[in-house]
């Protein structure tokens, strides 16, 4: 599984490996450094969670426990 930026619109992306997908540092990092700058955290400014345990180790918000 691969995902990809949208060129329809104009922008673009970088594949991204499903090992890519699970990591943290893939969606943390700022768009200057390869990420998205999702915040990762337990509370509504920080919302999302990285575990190998939940969502088959993609990213899922706090609140889904």
């Amino acid at each position: 599984m691969s995902v990809t930026g949208n060129t329809a619109s104009g922008a673009t992306g970088d594949d991204k490996t499903d090992t890519a997908l699970k990591l943290q540092v893939t969606y943390s990092n700022d768009a200057s450094a390869g990420g998205l700058g999702w915040k990762f955290g337990d509370d509504k400014d920080n919302p999302w969670q990285v575990s190998p345990n939940k969502n088959g180790g993609y990213p899922h918000l706090y609140w889904q426990k």
